[in-house]
């Protein structure tokens, strides 16, 4: 694979921490029990990490 275009996101932990925060406490079926915990998890990994290592990135590729 050629990657061609790698893009860090620099703020990008503070949209997942959004996203995580969101499921935690909207999620409304109860199967998702293990889905709400590990949100939960992702928003206390989050916090403590504040986007010192953690974080998005985008990349795009082509098969050679």
């Amino acid at each position: 694979m050629q990657v061609e275009a790698p893009t860090g996101w620099r703020t990008g932990w503070r949209d997942r921490l959004l996203w995580s925060e969101v499921c935690a406490a909207e999620s409304p079926y109860p199967e998702t029990a293990r889905m709400v915990r590990m949100a939960r998890e992702s928003v206390e990994l989050l916090t403590a990490d504040q986007g010192r290592l953690l974080g998005f990135a985008r990349i795009v590729g082509r098969r050679r």
